[in-house]
């Protein structure tokens, strides 16, 4: 009985604990100024396209979720008006509008305005990113942003990435085939 008497204690402790090391470290609250024009957001882009969504990825964590979780989004991209953009691009966003982070939808065309943080590009609510329907009817963006580009397609002979991770796991596991049967071949050996 002595001992169920620190179960409380013990209890509390483990809470106590397990709250500070699942609390959140960031706080946001999205604020956005006035719009900029169409010239200066471009300015002040690294990449401006116009894509459809086509792949949604979150990135939460394990035991928390946050509206600053990034999520990233696939677009396949029709045309460009300023940055290196393939013709599928990956951006990343914050998980909710609070964190400023703008939500894609599959299967719709935007506008949009990515700036690059690090070795990704990034997009948020406060950029002028936006739905291609609301760009050309609402703001008139597409005239605005001017001439603009086809993305390059990728030649019949280029190689993937994931096609390429594919051909160096199978090339792994071949180099281990062998590897084996030659150590079985040499111990049989041995044996005799």
């Amino acid at each position: 009985m002595r001992k169920l008497r620190w179960l409380p204690v013990l209890l509390a402790i483990v809470l106590l604990t397990g709250s500070f090391a699942f609390r959140s470290d960031r706080a946001y609250a999205c604020s956005c100024a006035m719009p900029e024009s169409v010239e200066k957001a471009k300015n002040k882009s690294h990449a401006v396209f116009e894509g459809t969504v086509t792949e949604r990825k979150e990135k939460g964590g394990l035991f928390t979720k946050s509206s600053a979780d990034p999520v990233e989004y696939r677009f396949r991209v029709h045309r460009v008006w300023k940055g290196k953009v393939a013709s599928s691009i990956k951006v990343v966003s914050s998980a909710d509008e609070a964190s400023c982070g703008f939500q894609f939808e599959d299967g719709l065309k935007y506008v949009v305005f990515a700036y690059t943080t690090g070795d990704q590009l990034e997009v948020s609510l406060c950029s002028r990113t936006a739905k291609a329907s609301d760009a050309s009817a609402v703001i008139g963006e597409l005239e605005q942003l001017g001439h603009s580009s086809v993305p390059p397609v990728p030649q019949a002979g280029e190689a993937s990435g994931k096609s390429s991770l594919w051909w160096i796991a199978a090339i792994t596991l071949l180099a281990a085939a062998i590897f084996f049967l030659l150590v079985m071949t040499i111990r049989r050996r041995k044996i005799r």
